[in-house]
């Protein structure tokens, strides 16, 4: 590399907190291996969902904070918009939100000024931030989100977008630490969690899955985040996502969905 390379590289701006975040997000720029993951993904949920449902109700967890269930679920929502589907995304996470950070939109109103009826269902609808994806953001943090999201507003605006869309993606808060997540895993169709590579412990997702069947839902599966891809076909940590289903007794009985980012002739553990 020539000295003015060297020192094009070096004085290069430091992408902004905005940058940052609006990377973690699909788009014409992002690589290929972590597209074709998402669609790995994407097959695999459709495949797990009822068929018998008009529209599919997706919530979108992890254990604790900061496991990526935000941009994982966001990006989810994208993928199935770009194969043609009618989605909403709804932030339900009303304690910290971030949809609407990651995809640079009003977060108020949104869910919580719906639920006190401060606004109707039109008003807190963010029309066509994506082709085929409309999406719904917390709004003001409330003092009583729990109670919020338990209520018969809250049925009755899943009810109603029912009849709009053909997949709602809803994300919650993680579900090991509030029981918001409980409450909103026995109104969807099935409950995806996101686990984070090397950091989520394997005792505390199986409390997440406890949690998810002692309300009787559906647990469609895992995502492991965190998994970076090299031009090998082989993964370090770092970027990227891995479907898991299935959860036999003290170890998991894994699925994969592979690609030609990953290795086929050695599969990861999970964490002990």
């Amino acid at each position: 590399m020539t000295d003015n390379k060297k020192q094009e590289k070096n004085t290069a701006p430091a992408k902004t907190g905005k940058e940052l975040l609006r990377a973690k997000i699909i788009n014409e720029k992002t690589s290929f291996n972590v597209n074709e993951a998402y669609k790995a993904l994407r097959t695999n949920i459709i495949f797990s969902l009822s068929k018998e449902d008009k529209c599919k109700r997706v919530m979108v967890s992890s254990s604790l904070a900061s496991e990526g269930k935000s941009t994982t679920c966001a990006n989810i929502a994208i993928t199935f918009a770009q194969m043609g589907a009618k989605v909403c995304l709804i932030d339900c996470d009303l304690r910290r939100p971030n949809i609407g950070r990651l995809l640079s939109l009003e977060t108020a109103p949104g869910v919580s000024n719906y639920l006190i009826d401060a606004n109707t269902k039109e008003e807190i609808v963010h029309k066509n931030v994506r082709e085929n994806l409309d999406v719904i953001c917390s709004g003001d943090i409330p003092p009583n989100p729990a109670e919020l999201i338990g209520s018969e507003a809250m049925d009755k605006l899943l009810d109603e977008l029912s009849e709009e869309y053909e997949y709602i993606f809803i994300d919650s808060p993680p579900i090991c630490v509030v029981t918001d997540p409980s409450v909103l895993a026995s109104k969807s169709s099935g409950v995806v969690i996101v686990a984070l590579q090397n950091s989520t412990e394997k005792d505390v997702i199986k409390t997440a899955v406890e949690q998810v069947e002692f309300v009787g839902a559906k647990l469609l599966g895992f995502v492991l985040n965190g998994v970076e891809y090299t031009s090998t076909g082989r993964y370090k940590y770092r970027y990227g996502y891995r479907y898991y289903h299935g959860l036999r007794g003290k170890h998991y009985e894994r699925s994969y969905y592979y690609n030609s980012a990953y290795s086929k002739d050695k599969k990861p553990t999970a964490n002990k």
